[in-house]
């Protein structure tokens, strides 16, 4: 299990699961017993005694030296009951203290066991029989309607009982599993149910560790239907973030997953979901990104810009209106666009942040409702099926049964148009069939061809993971489940399907994912990964190297790209990386041994010189450095920081009046930085000018975050100005003059 998963359980679970996972079953079976004795199931404090005693036969039979040649088989087996129990004991003392709704959809079965599995089967596939034959055995439409529509709310019915009663099961017997397994098989069950049943033995799953709801998923993934067996295969995904450790405990599991190894067609679905599960983390981005960056750029600009002029209007070859250059070629409005582009294509979630606020309609208060695909047949769209039915609508038919937006948003869509206002609603309904009827033939083909019925398996996994991310996210019980979304959700980790995605291709595609989105920890860690696979190829080494860098860690960052150098000894990169993480490491000599390498081979490069020069400067080398620093002043179009520098060494150098003329310079920038005013201070002190002094460091002070920020700045300075010559005693007393 994760770290916070097992922390999202509470403390006794954390502290069973580290003696487990420590080799401490003992102690384990003993914190299970203490947690059972608050309950009343004498079942479960039998199966712990029973546990314990096989525990003890297995090491007094160890100690006393006999051979068991199933030990490790025996240990495994033991292990994994030990974490069965730790759940049941979970579970029966959770339910007799809280009052989540799942425990209350517990005690509801409970006090109303409700229908068996076999009796929902049949409920279910009732359905397509019913539908089929209601316009043969009413053939008046009002009590057709009348029919279909209690038909609907039956199979509803059986279908959320279907998904309560599998979300709270405990760990199936045989006869569970093979009513389950019934239902999954049936040719006669809609495709759609089955989906509702593989979440929600997902949703179980998650909840409480069973090995055959794992088998299921394994099952379920080998069905023909892309829709099924995707949903399967998140579905294994889940349990393996939770639960890989206790997987391969199990025979079957171990069986099913050198299937799975051996399996192309799994090992690339796999991928294709870590990597969409990866992109949720981009979510966030993408809707802050949205309302705080686009939306008030794009809509400032629209204020700003008559796009349409009446000349234009009027011309019969109009013109481009000068005014949309300045729109377009906005650079920032055009990145962030480029970005999302980027970002949609990839299959990133652009619609969290719009559908969010219309998830409050009561459909989505039932915890099924959230895993339905979507079917404008639902019995809440009556009234819209029958209004887009009527005004055959081809571009809201479009919309939803388009893959751009996933089943969760299509019913909020839907439900939303329904809550419009009459009028409004026939407006807008008006508005799409003009359009519907403005689309010729060929145009309809196009949009359909973009829009529809592009089933891949990563499209379907794709609508089927956002679907997840707003139950997790927007639930009206969210606080109650563990969000998914908040781990890491590193599979490439994990004991079972970590071996699975353990192959080069797939592993650096992930790695530099994370390098391209800044995640810089995990980054590194699949980098480091990589490069013990392949030791020659050394873009790993310095793609490893700029991770550590970018985390702060330079002389872990220094080792990584000395392996980098290693492989390309002159490589000007590694080299100018090298040196600048020597420099924030502090270690002046080493960073200028290798900014002098980079300048031989770039000595136009102006950056390089100024780093150079720096280096000299901290090393006090302030005649060398000003050799360098010149250089950059008298070619660059941008010389601040190099009069920055030049004042600075003029400063230490004893030059006062030729510091005071550089920083002069600085000071008529636009925005002088706190470090500027402080400088600039320091040299007024030094020439007796206390006033003028004094307005700088007050100029600093507001520059700075507090005054005690601009006071540690102050003391780090003290020894360089008593070298000036400035009373130490004045010093100490100054800062008071500022307030």
């Amino acid at each position: 299990m994760t770290d916070d998963y097992v922390h999202f359980l509470g403390k006794e679970i954390e502290t069973i699961v580290s003696l487990i996972s420590s080799n401490r079953l003992k102690e384990a079976i003993v914190q299970i017993q203490a947690m059972a004795a608050s309950t009343n199931d004498w079942k479960l404090k039998s199966e712990i005694e029973t546990i314990s005693t096989s525990y003890e036969l297995m090491l007094d039979y160890d100690k006393k030296g006999y051979k068991d040649p199933n030990l490790s088989e025996q240990y495994a087996k033991i292990i994994a009951r030990t974490y069965e129990l730790m759940d049941w004991a979970r579970n029966a003392k959770g339910s007799k203290q809280s009052a989540t709704l799942y425990n209350r959809i517990q005690t509801k079965y409970k006090d109303n066991p409700g229908h068996t599995f076999e009796e929902i089967r049949e409920g279910l596939e009732s359905y397509t029989e019913d539908m089929a034959t209601v316009s043969i055995l009413y053939p008046d439409m009002d009590k057709q309607k009348k029919e279909i529509s209690a038909i609907k709310e039956r199979h509803e019915k059986y279908l959320n009982e279907l998904f309560e009663q599998i979300w709270i099961s405990t760990p199936w017997n045989k006869e569970t599993e093979s009513a389950i397994m019934e239902i999954l098989h049936s040719v006669v069950v809609p495709v759609n149910d089955i989906c509702v049943l593989v979440s929600a033995v997902t949703m179980a799953a998650t909840r409480w560790f069973d090995i055959r709801k794992y088998l299921f998923l394994a099952h379920a993934y080998q069905h023909e239907n892309i829709m099924i067996n995707q949903r399967a295969i998140v579905g294994l995904a889940l349990m393996s973030l939770f639960y890989h450790e206790r997987i391969i405990l199990y025979p079957q599991a171990q069986f099913i997953l050198k299937e799975f190894k051996d399996n192309p067609n799994f090992i690339h679905n796999l991928y294709n979901i870590q990597m969409q599960i990866l992109l949720t983390r981009e979510t966030e981005k993408i809707d802050e990104k949205m309302q705080n960056e686009i939306i008030p750029n794009v809509m400032k600009n629209f204020n700003d810009t008559k796009l349409f002029t009446d000349e234009m209007l009027s011309e019969d070859n109009p013109k481009r209106n000068p005014s949309w250059e300045s729109w377009t070629n906005d650079a920032r409005i055009e990145k962030s666009f480029k970005e999302l582009d980027d970002l949609q294509k990839s299959g990133a979630d652009m619609y969290m942040g719009p559908f969010s606020m219309l998830k409050r309609y009561p459909f989505f208060t039932k915890i099924s409702h959230w895993f339905y695909p979507f079917d404008i047949h639902y019995t809440g769209l009556d009234e819209l099926e029958e209004k887009i039915g009527n005004n055959d609508s081809i571009i809201i038919k479009l919309i939803l049964d388009s893959d751009m937006f996933c089943n969760s948003d299509k019913y909020s869509m839907c439900f939303n148009l329904l809550m419009t206002p009459l009028e409004l609603q026939k407006e807008m309904l008006a508005q799409f069939n003009e359009q519907s009827e403005a689309l010729s033939e060929q145009q309809q083909e196009m949009i359909n061809e973009k829009l529809i019925h592009n089933t891949s398996a990563q499209q379907i996994s794709r609508q089927y993971i956002h679907d997840l991310y707003r139950f997790y996210k927007l639930w009206i019980y969210k606080a109650e489940e563990y969000d998914v979304f908040d781990d890491e959700f590193a599979l490439w980790e994990n004991n079972d399907l970590g071996e699975i995605l353990n192959d080069e291709t797939i592993l650096k595609s992930i790695a530099d994912f994370l390098l391209d989105k800044e995640y810089f920890v995990d980054a590194n860690l699949l980098f480091l990964q990589l490069s013990k696979m392949n030791n020659t190829n050394v873009e790993y080494y310095q793609k490893g190297g700029y991770a550590l860098e970018r985390l702060s860690r330079y002389e872990m960052a220094v080792d990584r790209y000395q392996e980098a150098e290693t492989l390309e000894p002159n490589d000007p990169w590694i080299l100018h990386r090298m040196a600048v993480c020597y420099m924030k490491s502090l270690h002046m000599q080493k960073a200028l041994d290798y900014f002098k390498r980079v300048e031989a081979q770039n000595p136009d490069n102006l950056r390089i010189t100024l780093e150079t020069g720096r280096c000299l400067l901290e090393l006090g080398r302030y005649e060398e450095a000003l050799s360098y620093f010149f250089k950059v002043e008298y070619l660059s179009k941008k010389p601040l920081d190099a009069r920055r520098a030049i004042g600075w060494c003029y400063f230490n150098l004893g030059k006062t009046e030729e510091a005071k003329k550089y920083y002069d310079m600085v000071l008529e920038e636009k925005k002088p930085s706190k470090q500027d005013w402080m400088n600039a201070a320091h040299i007024q002190l030094v020439l007796d000018n206390t006033q003028q002094a004094i307005i700088y460091y007050k100029n600093a002070v507001e520059s700075s975050n507090d005054f005690e920020d601009f006071l540690n700045d102050y003391w780090e300075d003290m020894q360089i100005l008593i070298a000036q010559g400035v009373n130490p005693e004045k010093l100490k007393f100054l800062p008071d003059e500022l307030l």
